[in-house]
C-alpha cells in the first residue's frame, strides 16, 4: 500500500482488460483499480501499448470503448476512481501520421500530449518525429527514459531534446530501486536536472507490477520535500490533463 498525503494522478497505467500485457480479464482490471485507489490515486490515464509488439491490439476506438466500460463498472462498484483514455506509443516514424488518422491515442484524448516509449536497448534519433508532433501542436511525454540503456548510462543525453519542451515520465518503481541500482541512480538524477518530470506507476496488475506511486511520492517527499513530491505526482500531471492553472 502507498504512503500518501495527496490524491495522486497517474498518467501511465495498463488497466484496461485484454488489450496488452496488463489485466487479461474484467475482474483483473477491477482488482488493479482497487489497488490504484489503495495507493492514493484518484485519477488514472489508461495507457495500453500501441505500436511495437502490440501494434494490432488496440486503436483509439477500442481504447475509448474499453475506458467507458471500465468507468461504468467502477460506478457500479462505487469505487472512487476516474479513468481517462490514453496510450503508450512506441516511438517510430509513423506516429504523427497515425495520430492524424485517430488510430493512436493522446493522453486524456486531448491532442495536446502523447506518451512515447523509447526502445530499451537503443537510442534512435527521435527529433524528426518530435518535429512533426510540434507541427500538430502535440508535445511528447517520454515514458520511463531511465530504463533506456543509453540514458541509464548517461542521463544527460536527454538534454539533446530541450527545444521540444518534453516531459519525462519517471516510473515509481525506478525511484524505489525495483529495476536495479543503475536505473534508480538515473531516475534520481533525471529528477534533479533542468527538465520537466512527472512520476507515474506504469502498473500492470494488482499483484504483478502493482502500483507503487504512493511509496514513490513518500520517498521523494522525504528526500526533496513535500512540495516537490506534490509537483511531480499531482500538479504536473494535472497540467498535462488541463486541470490546473499551470496549463499553458
Amino acid at each position: 500500500m502507498g504512503e500518501f498525503t495527496a490524491e495522486l494522478v497517474d498518467l501511465h497505467c495498463h488497466c484496461l482488460p485484454g488489450l496488452d500485457d496488463g489485466p487479461a480479464t474484467d475482474t483483473e482490471a477491477l482488482d488493479l483499480c482497487h489497488a490504484l485507489v489503495a495507493d492514493g490515486i484518484k485519477t488514472v490515464v489508461a495507457t495500453p501499448h500501441q505500436l511495437g509488439f502490440f501494434e494490432r491490439y488496440a486503436d483509439s476506438r477500442q481504447i475509448r470503448s474499453s475506458v467507458a466500460f471500465l468507468n461504468e463498472a467502477l460506478r457500479a462498484t462505487r469505487l472512487d476512481l476516474e479513468v481517462l483514455s490514453g496510450a503508450e506509443i512506441r516511438i517510430e516514424a509513423r506516429v504523427p501520421q497515425l495520430l492524424r488518422q485517430d488510430i493512436l491515442m493522446t493522453l486524456a484524448d486531448r491532442r495536446r500530449f502523447c506518451l512515447l516509449e523509447l526502445p530499451f536497448d537503443t537510442l534512435p534519433d527521435i527529433r524528426p518525429v518530435l518535429d512533426e508532433l510540434s507541427q500538430l501542436g502535440i508535445r511528447g511525454v517520454i515514458a520511463h527514459p531511465e530504463r533506456n540503456s543509453s540514458i541509464a548510462e548517461d542521463p544527460d543525453l536527454v538534454m539533446q531534446w530541450t527545444e521540444y519542451e518534453l516531459t519525462f515520465q519517471i516510473t515509481a518503481t525506478s525511484i524505489l530501486g525495483d529495476s536495479g541500482r543503475r536505473v534508480k541512480k538515473a531516475a534520481w538524477k533525471l529528477l534533479n536536472m533542468p527538465i520537466c518530470c512527472i512520476i507515474a506507476s506504469d502498473a500492470h496488475g494488482a499483484v504483478t507490477r502493482p502500483p507503487r506511486l504512493g511509496q514513490a511520492h513518500a520517498a521523494i517527499a522525504r528526500q526533496e520535500g513535500p512540495n516537490r513530491a506534490r509537483a511531480l505526482c499531482v500538479l504536473e500531471p494535472l497540467r498535462i490533463l488541463g486541470r490546473s492553472q499551470l496549463e499553458d
